[in-house]
């Protein structure tokens, strides 16, 4: 199964033209940088989300050792966002936000 992770890292970053090309070519990563911090965001396999996030932080050392990473980036969204990325309606989702449905 595939999943998307985006990590906060240090020691690489948007302007490391190298570190990007070799990322992009390999991973299809991509560097970016928001809010202060360097954001790292991989697709990876693995057998679940914890396997693919081992494999995005292996191979990410393979081809840039010197990155860090710190933690994965709060994916914070709204009602709207859940909505459209289950697949249900506003409605339905806010009725799990307030507990009346499971």
């Amino acid at each position: 199964m595939q999943y998307e992770f985006t990590f906060v890292v240090e020691g690489i970053g948007p302007d490391d033209d190298d570190v990007v090309a070799a990322l992009a070519e390999h991973l299809d990563a991509m560097l970016a940088r928001a809010a202060g911090v360097t954001l790292l965001t991989v697709e990876m396999d693995g057998s679940d989300a914890i396997d693919a996030a081992r494999n995005a932080v292996l191979s990410t050392k393979f081809h840039a050792p010197q990155v860090e990473f710190l933690r994965l980036d709060r994916d914070l969204v709204g009602i709207s966002e859940i909505a459209q990325r289950v697949g249900r309606s506003r409605q339905n989702v806010t009725q799990w936000v307030a507990g009346e449905r499971h």
